[in-house]
């Protein structure tokens, strides 16, 4: 593999999924937690969750690429797959609060620059060995491993593991080189960059972990199986004694197995197919609003997006709302060119952005680009990212401006113009702001898609690291917010929905914000009432 072709998997496996924070007070009184299609039924309501049945869930993508190995995550099939046989230190419950899970304790000292781990008691691999602190000083270490990190490296880049102590058999204290204060939102992940916990001596052709399944065959790109851990931690969890995971290569498939009765869950439907599911009595939908995103990137660095004016030229000709209704048919809401809409410090006070033409054109003028023109590269890779870019060359047409599209396959995508071209697309799932922008916009990013730099909002996102306390740093992150919202080069405009489908007999699964599906892929809750 190429350092090029490389780098392209690296993102893929580093973008299908993403970490998560706490809930926006003001967003959060949108929450669909009480959605009508999402609520439990009455069998729910009557009683306690059954055991037993063979659960089976389709799930798109999938190819002879596919992987067990707990840091080798590209795919949401891939994170289906691993969520089942590994945990993580902490997790985020549905409603994007952080919550104990391999580790009873996380706490902080010296600045966030010091953090000591307490495991829960009693914990069991597979193969019935005792979780200890020397496996996670061991998980840590794999992930980091300079000759094939895992994607939670990038995050964990200033961790000493020279300075790593194991205080006892449940207690690790680690050590990084400058203050860390999201390094508990980091341990929740559950995505492609989480950090999913193994055994001393792990190999991942032997799946081995502690979570709610145990493997039993897979068959990359066509289907994996797995059996009840009957030793799992989590009290009276996993219900079903068995899952079936199967990948679907298109969404028609998909939605036609779960009609003929082939599966009894479907990850991630269309919206435009949601009509086929509310017509069917035996269905019911679960839909989730998240902080997922499909920007339109702008590279800073290069012509004509290195001129500001330019940028927000763009941004004024942009009918997000349109875009809602087109793209994502309704399934979503208007964004405003910032992203982490539901950490603590997001920017509410920042006037949402709205269609101007003749800011546009002004703005044009005074760059000397009145007729603009260039190119959008765009590829099938995430929900919409094409039909989004049709309709921006139809909206800025009315400004004179412009532009071609170019679509590209997804390998060659990200080969050979993923950041590199001068107006692109990318995706992003839900995330805090901090790991956000350690992720894409920071001089040391592992994908800086824009080509952002700028001195005073690197030092507000620098102190935003530092900071302990929760209301110091959202008042960091507004800032760094601000300067984004005037100068940054991406286009976000708009959050889309998760929509999912279960049988009307499945229970257990609720709406979660993190913008993976299925609550996070947490088959575990799953129980059959009939």
């Amino acid at each position: 593999m190429t350092a090029e072709s490389k780098s392209s998997v690296s993102r893929r496996a580093f973008i299908a999924g993403a970490a998560v924070v706490a809930v926006g007070a003001a967003i959060g009184a949108r929450s669909q937690f009480h959605n009508r299609d999402s609520a439990p039924s009455a069998a729910a309501a009557a009683g306690a969750p059954r055991n037993g049945g063979r659960l089976r869930v389709g799930l798109s993508a999938g190819s002879a690429k596919d992987s067990l190995d707990a840091k080798a995550a590209l795919t949401d099939a891939d994170i289906a797959r691993q969520n089942q046989l590994y945990d993580t230190l902490l997790h985020f419950d549905p409603a994007f609060k952080i919550q104990p899970a391999l580790a009873e304790s996380v706490e902080a000292s010296e600045r966030a620059s010091v953090w000591t781990i307490r495991l829960r008691k009693g914990v069991t691999f597979h193969n019935g060995k005792p979780l200890t602190a020397q496996d996670i000083a061991y998980t840590l270490a794999y992930a980091l491993d300079p000759a094939r990190p895992g994607a939670s490296a990038a995050r964990l880049r200033a961790l000493d593991m020279k300075s790593t102590q194991v205080l006892d058999d449940l207690t690790l204290r680690v050590r990084f080189q400058s203050p860390f204060s999201m390094f508990r939102e980091v341990l929740a992940d559950a995505g492609t960059a989480a950090l999913r916990v193994v055994p001393q001596g792990y190999d991942p052709a032997q799946p081995v972990g502690t979570g709610p399944f145990v493997f039993e065959r897979f068959e990359p790109g066509v289907r994996s199986v797995f059996k009840r851990n009957p030793h799992y931690w989590r009290p009276d969890e996993p219900h079903v004694d068995a899952l079936e995971l199967l990948n679907f290569t298109d969404d028609a498939a998909r939605v036609n197995a779960l009609l003929s009765n082939q599966i009894d869950a479907l990850a991630n439907l269309p919206a435009n197919q949601m009509a086929i599911v509310k017509a069917n009595p035996q269905l019911r939908l679960i839909v989730s609003e998240t902080g997922a995103w499909n920007p339109f990137t702008m590279r800073v660095d290069v012509a004509p997006f290195d001129d500001v004016r330019v940028r927000k030229a763009l941004r004024l000709l942009v009918d997000r709302e349109q875009l809602v209704q087109q793209v994502l048919a309704g399934q979503g809401y208007v964004a405003n060119d910032i992203f982490a809409r539901y950490d603590h410090g997001y920017a509410t006070d920042l006037a949402q952005r709205e269609v101007d033409i003749d800011q546009a054109k002004s703005l044009l003028r005074q760059a000397g680009r009145e007729h603009l023109s260039a190119e959008i590269v765009t590829s099938p890779v995430s929900i919409g990212l094409v039909p989004a870019a049709e309709a921006l060359v139809q909206q800025a047409s009315r400004a004179d401006v412009q532009l071609s599209l170019r679509q590209i396959e997804p390998s060659t995508f990200f080969s050979r113009f993923f950041m590199k071209a001068p107006l692109s697309q990318s995706y992003w799932g839900t995330r805090n702001y901090l790991l956000q922008a350690a992720d894409s916009m920071m001089p040391t990013s592992p994908y800086n898609e824009t080509h952002w730099h700028d001195d005073a909002w690197l030092k507000l996102v620098q102190a935003g690291f530092a900071e302990q306390d929760e209301a110091k740093r959202a008042e960091l992150i507004r800032a760094a917010q601000h300067i984004e919202y005037d100068e940054g080069g991406y286009i976000n405009w708009g959050w889309y929905n998760k929509i999912d489908v279960v049988r009307s007999n499945i229970e257990g699964f609720v709406p979660d914000r993190s913008g993976f599906s299925l609550t996070s892929f947490a088959f575990r809750r799953a129980w059959f009432s009939a």
